[in-house]
Order: C-alpha cells, then structure tokens, then sequence
C-alpha cells in the first residue's frame, strides 16, 4: 500500500469511527439529542436545526402507545438499547439497532455492517434486502403508522374537499395556485398533522405518512409521482405489505383532481395492526 492509499485509508477509518462516536452518543448522530445511557432509546430523524418531520416524529409517539399499552415503565437497565420504529431509517445505523417497523430508503440502499435485532420491518422489499445481505428477518410487515387510528381517533368535521402533502423536499415544486390545499409535513404538531387529513375527502401526496396515516383512516389518497422521494422503493414497500402488488400513482396534480384516483382500502390491516402489536419487542425493557 503506497502513502496515498494509506493516507486515504486511514482519513476513511477516522472518518467513520467519529461518525459512529457521534451516533453511540446523540441519537443520529444529532448533538442537541444525548442518549440515554443504559436505557432504551428510540431513534429517529429530525431535521437541520431540530425541526420535525411529522413522519419520523411519530416513532417515539407510537412507541409511548405501545408501551402505554403494555404496562412499560422505564427504568434503568444493565445495558442502553437503541431502537429504530417509524422511518426509512435502517441504512443509516452506526450500532447494533432493534428494528420494529423500519424499512430500507431506496433501490440502491444496501443494509449496513451492524447487528438488527429485527422484530418486523415495513415491507417485503426491506426484507429481502436483507435475506441477500445475510440478515434473519421474520415475515412480520407493517409500518407502525398504520397504529395511530387505535388510540388516536377525533371527531374531526369535514372542511377540505382535498389536501396535497408533498415530500418536504418537494414542496417548492407545488404550483401557488394550489397554496391554500397544501399541508406541510414540517411539524411539531403531529395531531394537527392527522386532523388537517381527517377534515378532508381525498389526499394527494408525495410523502410516505402522509399516505398511510390517509389509508389507516380510510381517506382516500394516491401518491403524485412528481412529488415522492427519490424512487418508489418505500413507497413499493408500503403497498406489498398491505398485499397491494400494483397501485394507481398519479402523474399531474389535474390528472388526480379530474379523475380522483386513488387505491383500494388495506384489506389486512387489522391483521398488520395485530402482528405489530405482537412483536412489539417488550422484552427490551426488562434486564
């Protein structure tokens, strides 16, 4: 190996050991996020500056539900655990990480060199991802989202006759004329978020939860091809699990609003709904 290989080498290995020291001790990798040591820490995704995405910032709100749900109290353990729920979120992990619901983000996302501790993920294309990376994942699909309805469920009056949610990313891109129909995933105020989709009779949308927080309701929605992230891998992976193999997707924002397409109910969601509840993984509470 000649100096610049090494050089090289060894820029590679201290970037990705500070990268891993930063992850073992904020959660992300975020500064403003210390983890908890020797408890169970659940990760997910926040933006520059700690803003909220309203899908990633439901992970720690469905797990709160489900530990409500099964009597958990947190208290100090012999060791600190580190979970990853909601979110396309399993390329990222710099740690041995238990997965309950995750999923892989793209085409191209290869699962990375740690141990999952896998109790389910979002869909089948996760899945095999990781049987072809050598990973053991039992055959439990859902993303944990498609809980909200079980212990979030208001009487929200109809006021919208449609709403668009776009990607955050794609927001932008959304012509002015179609302003005042637009809701923003950038939120704090994830029962808000799910009202302004409860008020409303059809959801056009770009972003994954806007899509099935609309589905686990029963409001109608497509996806708008123009304003998904990147491919439509997770979005694939939302619909396989659901046992929905091919779906309408809509092209223009007029195409969707003159002909009003959208996709049959989950016909399995009680069934999802029940097998995430039973491999919640409780037993990371305990010693």
């Amino acid at each position: 190996m000649n100096f610049s290989k090494l050089y090289l080498f060894l820029k590679d290995s201290l970037r990705r050991n500070y990268h891993r020291q930063k992850w073992l001790m904020y959660n992300y990798g975020d500064l403003n996020r210390r983890i908890k040591r020797k408890r169970v820490n659940v990760y997910y995704f926040k933006r520059a500056g700690g803003v909220d995405n309203v899908g990633d910032l439901l992970s720690p709100v469905i797990v709160d539900f489900m530990k409500k749900h099964n009597g958990i109290v947190d208290k100090p353990l012999n060791r600190t655990v580190r979970l990853f729920a909601i979110g396309s979120i399993m390329d990222l992990a710099s740690s041995d990480m238990v997965v309950w619901g995750s999923g892989l983000r793209t085409n191209n996302s290869l699962p990375p060199t740690v141990n999952f501790d896998i109790r389910a993920v979002r869909g089948p294309q996760t899945r095999n991802k990781l049987l072809n990376s050598g990973f053991s994942c039992p055959e439990i699909f859902g993303d944990p989202a498609l809980l909200l309805p079980l212990f979030y469920y208001p009487d929200v009056e109809k006021k919208n006759d449609y709403i668009i949610i776009p990607h955050y990313s794609k927001e932008s891109r959304v012509p002015q004329k179609y302003n005042n129909h637009m809701v923003s995933t950038i939120t704090s105020d994830w029962k808000g978020f799910i009202n302004e989709i409860l008020a409303s009779n059809y959801v056009i949308t770009g972003s994954l939860h806007g899509l099935i927080i609309a589905e686990a309701y029963g409001i109608p929605a497509v996806l708008l091809s123009s304003e998904i992230d990147k491919d439509f891998f997770k979005y694939e992976d939302y619909y396989y699990s659901t046992n929905r193999t091919s779906f309408k997707v809509g092209s223009s924002l007029e195409e969707v609003l003159n002909n009003r397409i959208y996709n049959d109910p989950i016909e399995n969601l009680k069934q999802i709904q029940d097998n995430l509840i039973s491999s919640f993984p409780i037993d990371i509470w305990k010693n």
